[in-house]
């Protein structure tokens, strides 16, 4: 993720004075399983967050009527919505 972008995800939270935030993407392809840039795309996204005192509480990758949960699902598993 470009410098920028992350930036902007630490502004946004600084002006809402936020303590923690969750992020969530989409995956169109319909598959819920994070790829490996999204695996770096989060630790960088904690890393940024951290250097200002906010945690990164989650980040959700909603594929169709499914998700996978960072901080529920360290493993890779998907779960449904209904």
């Amino acid at each position: 993720m470009n410098t920028l972008k992350l930036r902007k995800i630490v502004e946004v939270a600084l002006k809402h004075r936020a303590v923690s935030v969750i992020i969530a993407h989409n995956h169109p392809g319909g598959v819920a399983e994070p790829s490996d840039n999204d695996d770096k795309i989060t630790e960088q996204i904690k890393n940024a967050l951290q250097t200002v005192g906010i945690s990164l509480q989650d980040r959700l990758v909603i594929a169709g009527n499914e998700y996978f949960s960072y901080q529920l699902e360290k493993d890779a598993v998907k779960k449904t919505f209904f």
